[in-house]
């Protein structure tokens, strides 16, 4: 037995097997030139609108509404994105509603409240309350009258369509509404 050494011989586009008489010649040819997509700076420009990103959109899923969309950012800094239960709006999540004092009979809004009552009223619950939506109300020393306005008032284990401060002490309530139980559930 016999050691042959064999070497690899490119001739143009052709490589072989040296010192092999039955070896295949391979044509590299199709191999040899460029095959990688080339575009002028001109077509890429095309391609990507000379932004940077593509621009052209082809629908998959057969809905042009159900796109991720983000409300104006602009002058939105330091706040988070929240539902108000229809779509996405910008939140300022560290203010707290403000104070509110009440010496006449008053409705309140759909809108988390504070409120002090300073003279015998009758405070009304909103008509049209969010679910969640927080209220705090406070009297010292006056006798007033909490509404629901059509909705029920759950306070410990009693409910009642509305509820009066007590003349004799400082008093407060802090009251979240409910759209499931359709009632406002109070703590004092």
């Amino acid at each position: 037995m016999t050691n042959e050494i064999q070497d690899l011989q490119l001739s143009g586009n052709n490589l072989t097997i040296t010192n092999n008489g039955t070896a295949t010649t391979i044509d590299l040819s199709p191999y040899l030139d460029d095959t990688d997509t080339k575009l002028t700076e001109t077509e890429v420009d095309n391609f990507v609108a000379n932004n940077g990103y593509l621009t052209s959109f082809v629908e998959v899923d057969g809905s042009v509404t159900n796109e991720i969309e983000l409300p104006s950012q602009a002058g939105q800094a330091g706040k988070y994105l929240t539902s108000n239960g229809s779509g996405a709006v910008w939140s300022d999540l560290s203010i707290s509603p403000s104070v509110r004092t009440v010496s006449a009979n008053v409705t309140l809004t759909s809108t988390d409240e504070r409120v002090i009552v300073t003279e015998s009223i009758t405070v009304t619950l909103p008509a049209t309350p969010i679910d969640g939506q927080l209220l705090t109300l406070a009297a010292t020393n006056v006798t007033a009258t909490i509404n629901g306005n059509g909705r029920t008032i759950y306070i410990a284990s009693n409910s009642a369509p509305s509820f009066t401060f007590s003349d004799t002490s400082t008093n407060m309530y802090i009251m979240i509404y409910s759209s499931t139980q359709n009632a406002w559930i109070a703590t004092y």
